[in-house]
Parts: C-alpha cells; sequence; structure tokens
C-alpha cells in the first residue's frame, strides 16, 4: 500500500510541474519568441491597444448601446452633446446597464430614439 501511495504523490507532482510549470513557461517563451509586442500587452503610452475603441465616429461598429457616447467620462462630467442622440437629448449615460425593466417607458423611449439614430444612418436590421 506504501508503494501505491508514493507513485501517486510522486505522479501528482510530477504533472503538477509538467503542466503547471513546464508547459506555461514554454507558452510564455515561445510567445516572447514570435510575438513580443502582443504577449506583453499591447501597450501604448495611454494603456493597451486590445482593450477599448474610440467609437467617435459612426462609421464604426458599435460593441454596444451606451448614452455615453465616444468617451465613458461624459456619464460623470454631464457633458451635452456628441453624435448619440440619448447625450444630444441631455440624458447622461452609464458606462453599464440602466437597469431598466422591460416595461419602462423610458428605456422605451430611449430603444426607439436609437433604432431612429441607426436609420437615419442608413442601418437596418
Amino acid at each position: 500500500m506504501l508503494v501505491h501511495l508514493r507513485r501517486a504523490i510522486t505522479l501528482s507532482l510530477l504533472s503538477m510541474l509538467v503542466v503547471g510549470f513546464l508547459y506555461a513557461a514554454a507558452g510564455t517563451g515561445v510567445a516572447q519568441a514570435l510575438f513580443p509586442f502582443q504577449a506583453n500587452g499591447s501597450l501604448t503610452a495611454n494603456g493597451s491597444t486590445l482593450i477599448g475603441q474610440n467609437w467617435s465616429s459612426s462609421r464604426w461598429f458599435h460593441g454596444r448601446p451606451d448614452a455615453t457616447g465616444p468617451y465613458a467620462t461624459n456619464a460623470a462630467t454631464g457633458v451635452v452633446g456628441g453624435d448619440n442622440p440619448l447625450v444630444a437629448n441631455g440624458v447622461h449615460g452609464q458606462t453599464g446597464a440602466t437597469n431598466l425593466g422591460p416595461r419602462s417607458r423610458v428605456l422605451l423611449a430611449d430603444t426607439r430614439a436609437l433604432v431612429r439614430y441607426w436609420h437615419r444612418r442608413g442601418v437596418s436590421p
């Protein structure tokens, strides 16, 4: 029985070493050798090129609808205007969900405003 216990512990430690350390180190080494800019996070002076996009033009695909326009700080500072109809109408958006329910008249009005906004730009489902 002691032989089986020793084999099980040895195999567990060996598996942890191979999968937990050697495989991860090999993957990191290959990534650093072949793609050093991407492997280090694609860092720029203002952050990372992989995180977020500038939605400053209506010709770009918008990842998800929100009422903040191209800058998330619009919600905090109360900036009115911009290309988004909700921001242009003085509705300062949130950077997340509004938590409005499916029967909310505000949500319905905001959604209709966004649909008209995109239809005027030639976007239709």
